[in-house]
Formats: C-alpha cells, structure tokens, sequence
C-alpha cells in the first residue's frame, strides 16, 4: 500500500552511482507501522558498506581510528596495520604501540611472526596477504574478520596455516544492543572521540569519490544542514 507522502534524498539508481553519480530525487517510504521509530537525521558517517551497496558489490542492492582508541582505554597493547607508511604517524598518535605497513616494509611477515593474540581484519579486498596475517598470530590467535570484499570471497587458506598453530578463524557483522551499549559507555567513561572530517549534504557525491580514494582523515560524516 502507499504512502501519503514522499522523502527526498540522495538516490544509487545504478552501480555507476559508487563513481560519484548518485541522483538527487524523491521516493516512497513503505507503510508506516507501530514498530518503526522516526528519528530526525542531522549526521551521516559514510561507510566502505555505502560504497559496496552502492555498486552492488554484496548481490544486487534494492571505520581503524575509533577502534584504536577504544582498545587502548581497556589497557591492551595495540599494533595497527595498513598497506602503507603513511598513517603511521596518525596511529601511533592514537595511541598503538607498533605499526606494521604490510605493502611497504620489507620482510614483515618474518619480523612479526607469532606476535599478536588478536587481529580485528577491517579490509574489504580479496588480494589481502591473508596468510601473512595469520602467521602474525601466536598460537591458539584469533582473526576476526569484519571487513566484506565485493562478492563476499577471501584469498584462499592453507589448512595447516590454522592447525599447526590452533589459530581460530571467525567473523563478526555488529554486536548485541547490550554491546553498542556497553562501547557507547566506554566512549563516554573514556572520553573517546573519533577523527571526523565532516562534508555538506550536498556534495554527498563528491564525498564518495573522495573516500573510495583513500582521502577521509578518518571519517566523512555529511552533515545535513537544514535540520541543525
């Protein structure tokens, strides 16, 4: 059944709508019912998943920064890994104790072998050196993988790459609303903030193309202006 009124918003019409050309146009809600919550939206954080429906990367369709802080208030040793040197600076700034660049330094997987008991995978690429990550993992580790290439595959795994060393293999989409909760909590205890760069509305496009290019420094947030 339809509605009686319509939203107006940024519209994917296409997977070319990933490459910056989503269309501004209007559309119609479904059917309001007595379990839906109408909230009033000031702020937008785009997300690697924006881009992945956007193109359709998951089937046909119809954040390293604020992790790192959080993970240092409980009192854990932290390492970040990136391709590149060129966040190290950043990181270690929110506060990691190490940085590995795994696209740049020579011999990584070597010198940090068996060093880690956790590594929380945020990449969305099927060309990742998975096997490397692994071997960072002391025995009986931990990868769990958060991040979702376009078709859903990994890089393929040797079985022994997780037996020899007990390694546990697992994946996560989001928490329990007792566990948003309780990081919400953290964040507020701890006085957590994130790196922001935040983008008008209205150049939601330009913010997509820019983001897939690596720029955001470290999240784009779009602010909707005429509800401040």
């Amino acid at each position: 059944m339809s509605t009686d009124y319509k939203f107006e918003g940024w519209l994917g019409l296409s997977p070319e709508s990933a490459e910056g050309k989503m269309e501004w146009g209007s559309f119609e809600p479904k059917k309001w019912t007595e379990d839906d919550v109408d909230i009033q939206i000031t702020h937008c954080g785009v997300c690697g998943s924006d881009i992945h429906t956007l193109r359709s990367g998951w089937g046909a369709a119809t954040y390293l920064h604020t992790l790192t802080s959080a993970t240092c208030c409980v009192g854990h040793e932290i390492v970040g890994k990136a391709v590149k040197n060129d966040k190290r600076e950043d990181v270690l700034k929110l506060g990691a104790d190490q940085y590995i660049a795994t696209g740049e330094d020579e011999g990584w997987e070597k010198k940090n072998a068996r060093s880690l008991d956790l590594i929380i995978c945020t990449v969305s690429s099927s060309n990742m050196p998975y096997t490397g990550y692994l071997g960072l993992l002391k025995p009986g580790g931990k990868l769990v993988q958060v991040g979702a290439p376009d078709g859903g595959n990994l890089p393929p795994v040797n079985a022994f790459s997780l037996i020899l060393n007990g390694i546990n293999l697992g994946g996560s989409l989001i928490g329990t609303p007792n566990d948003i909760r309780e990081m919400l909590e953290l964040a507020v205890e701890k006085k957590v903030k994130p790196w922001v760069e935040t983008r008008p509305m209205k150049d939601a496009n330009k913010a997509i193309v820019d983001f897939e290019a690596g720029k955001p420094r470290y999240r784009y947030v779009l602010v909707n202006e005429k509800h401040l």
